[in-house]
């Protein structure tokens, strides 16, 4: 598949709208490479939806943009690989989970489709892993078998080689009833829509700043801020940027922007909370930030600094 790769660099600069699109580009692949793992119609959807929010805050580790579909796919099948170490002594032996009862209009519906699931079950057991993830993505993820080649990082040829060998091991019948199960078992149409409002509620703000070390050494090093994803220093395409989250609080990008002119503003930007003010002031004073004068308004002590771009940040403590 074409990459777009002006998506991928502007998911990475921090752009969600043009990650919502990858994620919907890319949604049943992942759910495929996961539920290929767990056997779990639901569970898969899950841990598909924490592989994104994890390809969010790691876009920085992608390299080569031609390659997110691989990179998805590993961080999909290691997350669904941890979860059965952690929750499951093996794997489940079982395909009655590809059934959703609440799909099946009567009892009989359902019995007749358990049915068609367990002769694919005993089907898929004839086939190897290769074979049977070859055989998911396929039918799950809606890709053809160049673009499932480069999702899998194998020769096109191969991906061909391995569906018709599945093809004649199922035999054709099996092979056509795998399909009819497989491809209702794709995310819903909301999906993506899930995946960008977990990751809008992490990130909340979008900060320019002229000099984006100085910027992490003051919310950072002197007010405690987490470093969330370390600077990432990408092509002179896309601006330099890290991710920082106040505690209790927002995720805030900052975003190194080479025209810095009209960075910083006098209003209040963060209200910051500290159960030892004295220590903090003392340490901003002591680093040469500019600061306000300390008070005492009766509900607790409170004062105001400026960030290295001149952005007021309010300290208080109860």
């Amino acid at each position: 598949m074409m990459i777009d790769k002006k998506l991928v660099r502007a998911a990475k600069e921090g752009d969600v709208e043009a990650f919502t699109v990858l994620v919907s580009t890319y949604s049943n692949v992942v759910h495929a490479a996961s539920y290929q793992v767990v056997l779990d119609y639901y569970l898969a959807q899950d841990i598909a939806q924490e592989t994104f929010v994890r390809a969010w805050y790691n876009l920085s580790q992608l390299e080569n943009e031609e390659t997110l579909g691989n990179w998805l796919y590993t961080i999909a099948r290691r997350l669904s690989l941890d979860w059965l170490r952690k929750y499951r002594t093996k794997q489940v032996d079982s395909y009655s989970d590809l059934v959703d009862m609440r799909s099946e209009h009567t009892v009989e519906d359902a019995v007749l489709r358990n049915e068609k699931v367990e002769k694919v079950h005993q089907a898929f057991n004839q086939l190897d892993e290769n074979h049977r993830n070859v055989v998911y993505m396929y039918f799950i993820s809606g890709f053809n078998t160049r673009e499932i080649s480069e999702v899998l990082d194998i020769s096109s040829n191969t991906v061909e080689s391995r569906l018709r060998r599945a093809k004649l091991k199922m035999k054709k019948g099996l092979f056509e009833m795998a399909a009819e199960v497989l491809t209702t078992h794709k995310v819903d149409n909301q999906f993506s829509q899930r995946v960008k409002a977990r990751i809008k509620a992490m990130i909340t703000i979008d900060m320019h700043v002229s000099d984006l070390k100085k910027s992490l050494h003051f919310y950072v090093e002197m007010l405690g801020f987490e470093l969330v994803r370390p600077p990432f220093h990408p092509d002179q395409d896309i601006e330099d940027n890290a991710i920082i989250r106040i505690e209790g609080g927002p995720n805030i990008i900052l975003v190194k922007k080479r025209d810095s002119h009209n960075i910083g503003r006098s209003s209040i930007v963060f209200t910051y909370h500290t159960d030892d003010i004295e220590a903090v002031y003392a340490l901003l004073r002591e680093n040469g930030v500019r600061t306000n004068d300390r008070y005492d308004d009766g509900c607790g002590q409170w004062f105001e600094c400026f960030d290295p771009d001149g952005n007021l940040v309010n300290v208080h403590s109860d």
